[in-house]
């Protein structure tokens, strides 16, 4: 696995738990981006780190965004 573009520690809004975001970033986020970032978090998951998928671009291509929406990694638009 290649290096994330993030990675980046936080709390979600009203929780306490620590999670970390594996971030991919890119113009026009594709399925490859996804892909990236959802096998970074399993990573993180699979040594006991509390992890997130995280995809960011100006826009999501269509697989990329079904995927998003079904909830194996979050978009931000940028």
């Amino acid at each position: 696995m290649r290096k994330a573009d993030a990675v980046v520690d936080g709390k979600r809004a009203g929780s306490t738990k620590k999670v970390t975001a594996v971030v991919e970033i890119s113009s026009v986020v594709g399925i490859d981006d996804v892909e990236r970032a959802v096998a970074g978090a399993a990573l993180l998951e699979e040594a006991g780190v509390n992890s997130l998928a995280v995809v960011a671009g100006e826009s999501c291509a269509d697989e990329a965004s079904e995927r998003c929406e079904a909830g194996e990694a979050v978009f931000l638009e940028i």
